[in-house]
């Protein structure tokens, strides 16, 4: 599935203030461990919500079998781990600071430049996922 230029401007719309707290999170000086691994899962959840189409994280359906409430979803993880090919690279992906703490870096900019890799990355592995279960099902 391919997404349109008005989805992807709605997934931006919905999930910038999670990115741009995430960068911040991430930022030299700040490194706020809990609120990085809290904004990546919301933004992926966000993701995964669009494509099976809620509103409410707790109406994504889960494809386990056991009732634990405690676990996040199957699908957010897969394209949470799948999208740590951006969030683990972003000094070279997006050109994010490592070391520098300057104040005149443009987090509104590195936030699109991160929102344009993560859908893409998002949307590919997205399809990838929905071949896995249908291999899984068939057999």
């Amino acid at each position: 599935m391919k997404l349109t230029k008005r989805e992807k401007h709605l997934y931006l719309m919905l999930m910038h203030y999670d990115i741009f707290r995430y960068l911040l999170a991430k930022s030299p000086g700040r490194e706020d461990g809990y609120e990085q691994a809290s904004r990546h899962l919301n933004i992926c959840r966000k993701f995964v919500m669009g494509m099976v189409g809620v509103y409410d994280d707790d109406r994504i359906p889960n494809d386990d079998d056991d009732d634990d409430d405690d676990d996040d979803d199957d699908d957010v993880m897969y394209i949470h781990d799948k999208s740590n090919e951006l969030t683990s690279y972003m000094d070279k992906k997006i050109g994010f600071p490592v070391n520098i703490n300057d104040e005149s870096i443009d987090y509104e900019k590195l936030s699109i430049k991160f929102f344009k890799i993560f859908i893409d990355l998002c949307e590919k592995n997205w399809n990838t996922l929905l071949l896995l279960k249908a291999c899984s099902r068939s057999n």
